[in-house]
């Protein structure tokens, strides 16, 4: 019992780590994005704001190939407007851990379930 503690504490301690890693990386200026015809550098938290709002809305991307272009449209995705939608309201992005306490009410609600189905069975 005490090697899954010691792994559970170490795979909690390694996730605060790789999100204190990519909350630093975020916060880098040097991505280069238009913004009304000006290139302006930006921070890679905001690029990825861009890109998530570029796929919410769809877009078109035209390419140059020998003497042509072809264009390619992707249209707007539900996925990225429900998650921008979802942030503008101020709803949490991932679930918090169940903690013990948590964990206990829900046993006991299976188990006051699964005792009141073999019930019904009997009659």
């Amino acid at each position: 019992m005490g090697k899954k503690k010691n792994l559970r504490g170490a795979k909690i301690a390694a996730g605060k780590l790789l999100s204190s890693a990519i909350a630093k990386i975020a916060e880098e200026k040097s991505e280069m994005v238009t913004i009304d015809g000006v290139d302006v550098i930006v921070s890679k938290a905001q690029a990825f704001a861009r890109l998530v709002w570029k796929a919410a809305l769809g877009y078109t991307d035209i390419s140059c190939e020998g003497d042509g272009t072809t264009s390619i449209i992707h249209s707007p995705s539900l996925a990225h407007q429900q998650m921008i939608i979802e942030r503008m309201e101020g709803k949490a992005a991932a679930s918090e851990p169940i903690k013990k306490s948590q964990k206990n009410k829900l046993v006991d609600k299976i188990t006051d379930e699964v005792a009141k189905r073999i019930n019904d069975l009997d009659d």
